[in-house]
């Protein structure tokens, strides 16, 4: 893992932004030393609270050179890659910055150029400025005029006093600072001349990016890029396939560009004809509601709730009006719709497209039209869509937006893509040990799938794992960095001890939801069906004569009597991961397994 230094001389604020940030998996590697030039510093009570070992390089009575020296030694025993100031109130010489070129990286409270030097804050408070803002850059001499890395604005409100202002771009340089060192530490930018560029770690990973050298012009420009990515809610629940898309959205905020998540009430009532060999029934306005508010609050899961612009396209393609949509089909035409492979397939064997499917691909498009996209990302199941949004924004006036598609991701089964329809699906919102225990379920070969599409971690950190050789720990370790980032470290935690006490240990799980059933004698086919551990009798038939199911741990056969005392339980269980606690009424449970 990549080591960063951080040379502190104050309180440490974004010292601690930095850790968080290691600590979550956000910065793209670790904190392995702070170093401070003034003893009793408040960052350093931060440092080891943190456990970060914090190392004192006084610098009083010594020339610049030779503290420099110093600290240098301390940076290079650690292994320090890169090196961050935050908060350091002292001029580097050319000793360390000599030593680390390129990898000296300081944060300062305004948009450089404007407002160097101390007290940046008031500076542009007195100017009168409508907005200030927070600029990371690589240090290099004259003071704060090395290559600016990235930038974020804070728009100065009729009531600020410098105090108030700083605040607020304090806040901003809070989740500024790691989206820049993460960029920095995987090595994806370079420089032109003074310009900092970075492209790479945006493509990486996706199997389509046309045009990519419109896409390396669009950032050379140096504004945000507008990236738009539509969601239809057509299903109640985001799974994990839902989430290589948002991981991509998410790796564009964090290098500060503006993302729309468009969640397509509009076109999810017209329905995506993609995939499908007959036309698809829209969906109500009620059903896309309903939908869409859980997609919202599962999506925010991974992306940036403060930095995501969340739209929905009936508020452009309502007010399109019919006229508008005429001019919108204006703009393509039927030989073109029909290059698309599926109402390609589906015209040649005489079977019926109805026109508006032929709407969806261009009420998507104009999505595009409205937010005047520079980007839009999608599945590549969604390439076809994509690209009529990219065709028809120059007949509006608009530079076509870049098209990037991201993989499918396979479900459990390793074959299908997922989908809660097939039942091969983990769901962003399932709890820990039910996720985990899927997770562990896959094969090893989609294993490295899954840690290519769903960690973020680089291909070197990958394949690090991989050459380990040891399938089961790196399964583990997937299932445990996937949990955590939908639930935190805690319920990972959690989740891989109820998955050693149950698969493991072959003991019965800490919770198992429960069904009440009279007293008395029953077959245990019925109590199957009924627990809904089986589809239907016949099916727990089968799974009785295939020796799958057990009462309490033993094996139970399908000619069994299961005797229930008043308030008497025992755990029904089919295979490693399911169980049923059947519960016989009265008796207030006293004779629990009995």
């Amino acid at each position: 893992m990549k080591r960063v230094g951080v040379l502190v001389s104050g309180r440490g604020s974004n010292l601690q932004a930095l850790v968080a940030a290691a600590r979550e998996g956000r910065l793209g590697g670790e904190v392995a030393v702070v170093v401070s030039n003034v003893a009793g510093a408040p960052a350093l009570d931060k440092a080891q609270a943190a456990g970060v070992p914090a190392v004192v390089c006084d610098h009083r009575g010594k020339p610049r050179e030779e503290h420099d020296r110093s600290m240098l030694g301390v940076l290079n025993d650690h292994g320090v890659e890169l090196v961050c100031l935050a908060g350091y109130m002292r001029l580097l010489s050319p000793v360390l910055l000599g030593a680390m070129p390129h990898r000296v990286v300081n944060i300062h409270p305004s948009l450089l150029p404007a407002f160097p030097g101390l007290d940046a804050q008031r500076q542009a408070w007195e100017y009168g400025v409508k907005v200030a803002g927070a600029t990371v850059h690589l240090v290099e001499e004259p003071l704060d005029a090395g290559p600016i890395v990235m930038q974020e604005a804070v728009s100065v409100q009729a009531d600020d006093t410098p105090e108030s202002l700083a605040g607020r771009i304090l806040e901003a340089e809070h989740h500024l600072y790691p989206r820049a060192v993460r960029v920095l530490l995987g090595g994806r930018w370079r420089l032109e001349g003074r310009r900092f560029v970075a492209t790479a770690r945006l493509t990486r990973g996706c199997v389509d990016v046309v045009t990519r050298p419109a896409l390396e012009e669009k950032l050379r420009r140096g504004r945000p890029l507008t990236v738009k990515v539509g969601f239809d809610p057509t299903a109640p629940d985001i799974h994990l396939g839902h989430t290589v898309l948002m991981r991509k959205m998410r790796e564009f905020q964090d290098e500060g560009h503006r993302v729309v998540y468009v969640i397509g009430d509009f076109t999810g009532m017209i329905g995506d004809p993609t995939g499908r060999s007959k036309t698809r029934p829209p969906l109500s306005r009620e059903e896309i509601e309903r939908n869409a508010d859980t997609y919202k609050k599962q999506a925010f899961k991974i992306l940036d709730p403060a930095r995501t612009e969340t739209r929905f396209n009936s508020e452009w393609l309502e007010a399109l009006g019919s006229a508008g949509f005429v001019r919108l089909a204006a703009t393509y035409n039927v030989a073109r719709m029909l290059e698309r492979r599926d109402f390609r397939q589906r015209y040649e064997a005489g079977q019926p497209i109805s026109m508006h499917e032929f709407l969806y691909s261009l009420a998507q498009a104009y999505d595009s039209v409205a937010l005047k996209a520079d980007v839009e990302l999608g599945g590549t199941d969604q390439l076809f869509n994509l690209n009529v949004g990219r065709d028809i924004m120059p007949a509006y006036g608009l530079e076509p937006q870049v098209v990037m598609t991201t993989p499918l991701l396979e479900g459990t089964d390793g074959v299908e893509k997922m989908s809660k329809s097939l039942g091969n699906y983990v769901g962003v919102a399932e709890a820990p040990a039910d996720m985990y225990a899927k997770l562990l379920s896959i094969s090893d070969e989609l294993m490295w799938r899954y840690y290519v599409l769903l960690t973020g971690l680089a291909p070197s950190e990958i394949e690090e794992e991989r050459s380990a050789g040891r399938p089961m720990a790196s399964k583990m370790a997937l299932a445990r960095r996937i949990v955590a980032d939908f639930h935190g470290a805690d319920a990972a935690e959690a989740a891989e001890t109820e998955w050693r006490r149950v698969h493991q240990e072959r003991r019965t799980p800490s919770e198992v939801p429960t069904v009440r059933v009279p007293p008395g004698d029953h077959r245990p086919h019925e109590l199957l069906a009924r627990a809904g551990l089986a589809r239907s009798r016949s099916d727990a038939v089968r799974l009785l004569r295939q020796g799958a199911v057990r009462r309490d741990g033993m094996a139970v056969g399908p000619a069994a009597e299961l005797r229930l005392a008043p308030g008497a339980s025992f755990v029904l269980s089919i295979g490693p991961s399911r169980f049923v606690r059947i519960e016989a009424e009265g008796g207030e449970g006293k004779d629990r397994g009995k």
